[in-house]
């Protein structure tokens, strides 16, 4: 994995860029796929759904 770190904008905010994070990206596109997006709430736009448990494993 190579990390690179950016700046954005007039404010130069970091932004980190992991290269080869994952050495299969379509497994991981292949959970995203399949897992189930429930809305977060009323008080909160958008979706989540529990991290699958390969790249959980793979995050510790």
């Amino acid at each position: 994995m190579t990390v690179t770190l950016h700046h954005q904008g007039q404010e130069q905010r970091p932004l980190l860029l992991l290269d080869s994070f994952w050495s299969d990206p379509e497994l991981l596109r292949e959970d995203a796929a399949a897992l189930r997006l429930t809305p977060i709430g009323p008080h909160y736009p958008g979706v989540r759904a529990p991290v699958p448990p390969r790249l959980a494993e793979a995050m510790r």
